[in-house]
């Protein structure tokens, strides 16, 4: 199966510190792929990197058929906003909107914009559990419930490839299944899904788990 992302011979340096040491990787349309390993292994530094957002001392990243650090940095920021969702630990929503506003300007800024942006939003929200909470801004949500908009915002959007650090990391048991269930749905719908994880139920779904050990792979990554 063709590859939506991959990453060849990746190398991460800080100056005498390898925080990568070169590592490759691909992901198809479809599939969910685990990166696994200790806090300290490389793993957040090598989502930054495959998704467009922080540039390799070494190595090559292809996404849809572009190679994002031989563009410019516009152009590799337009590709990224067009074909990644992020969900980063820290949430990132916007402050001064509502829970089912944020998912909305996500939709209206996405690859797919058609449609109602309200109607998706909602469809969103609920598929991650907190219609209810639409209307509220993000000071007034639990940690997990923050995270779950941020996924709903990611979803709505329409990327081809989601990217998700620690997805489940500030969430309980009902909440984490909501969250897998949403990132299994998008895969089968052609989404890619790459998520870094601690978490055995996030390993559970994978279609494959990679390894990260002291900035390399711990076993090579399967065909």
């Amino acid at each position: 199966m063709k590859s939506l992302l991959s990453g060849e011979s990746l190398v991460r340096r800080y100056g005498d510190v390898t925080a990568l040491g070169g590592v490759s990787l691909e992901l198809a349309r479809g599939e969910i792929l685990a990166l696994g390993g200790p806090s300290g292994s490389g793993k957040t530094t090598l989502l930054a990197m495959l998704g467009g957002l922080e540039t390799p001392t070494e190595g090559r990243v292809m996404l849809d058929g572009y190679d994002l650090y031989a563009l410019s940095h516009a152009v590799r920021a337009r590709v990224r906003g067009d074909r990644v969702g992020f969900v980063f630990q820290t949430h990132n929503l916007l402050s001064t909107l509502t829970a089912e506003e944020n998912v909305m300007l996500a939709v209206q800024h996405g690859p797919n914009p058609t449609g109602d942006p309200r109607a998706r939003a909602r469809e969103s929200l609920a598929l991650l559990g907190v219609t209810h909470e639409a209307g509220r801004l993000p000071r007034a949500l639990s940690l997990g419930q923050q995270q779950r908009v941020a996924i709903a915002r990611a979803l709505a959007a329409g990327p081809p490839v989601i990217i998700a650090d620690e997805p489940t990391a500030s969430l309980d048991s009902q909440s984490g299944a909501a969250v897998l269930d949403a990132l299994k749905l998008a895969a089968q719908r052609g989404c890619a899904v790459l998520l870094a994880t601690h978490d055995p139920r996030c390993l559970a779904i994978a279609s494959r788990v990679v390894t990260l050990r002291d900035g390399r792979c711990e076993a090579p990554p399967a065909a």
